[in-house]
């Protein structure tokens, strides 16, 4: 009888240990210590014939250097502007620029520990994008087990109402 209650006992705290390792696996997963923001928070933007730049910025603030893959798509469902929901209809051009550089970046970004990197998100509207409409854009960095991501709010505006 006590070796009967004895494996039971094992058993849940087996299964507890167990638990408890992959809700911290989970957590840490979900927190790597890693931020990806608009500088000044400014995610909402016109985009006119000459384009747009948005500056981000990458934090690390782990104790390790992660390497981040950078990749931008379009929110076919739209995203939030404060009380309104935005329609995401607008297909614009989006690069990654190198912020020293000024040259197109790989989306491939390395960040040390403690450290911070920025770098420009450069759009264009190609020619024949129609006008009044918005393009809701999820910028992505993606590190191995870690990713973080933010939204970008561009519009295009109707020249002929300037």
């Amino acid at each position: 009888m006590f070796l009967t209650y004895a494996k039971r006992l094992c058993n849940r705290r087996n299964l507890l240990i167990l638990g408890l390792f992959i809700f911290s696996a989970s957590s840490f997963a979900q927190n790597c210590g890693v931020t990806l923001e608009v500088d000044k928070g400014r995610n909402s933007r016109s985009v006119d014939e000459d384009g747009t730049q948005f500056v981000l910025v990458l934090t690390n603030t782990s104790s390790t250097s992660k390497s981040f893959d950078i990749s931008t798509s379009l929110l076919k469902d739209g995203c939030s502007n404060g009380q309104k929901t935005l329609r995401s209809n607008a297909v614009l051009n989006l690069s990654v620029i190198d912020m020293q550089s000024r040259l197109q970046s790989s989306p491939k970004i390395t960040v040390g520990a403690k450290q911070t990197y920025k770098f420009m998100i450069d759009v264009k509207a190609p020619q024949g994008t129609p006008h009044s409409q918005w393009g809701c854009y999820e910028v992505k960095a993606v590190s191995q087990g870690c990713n973080t991501s933010t939204i970008l709010k561009i519009y295009v505006p109707d020249p002929s109402e300037n």
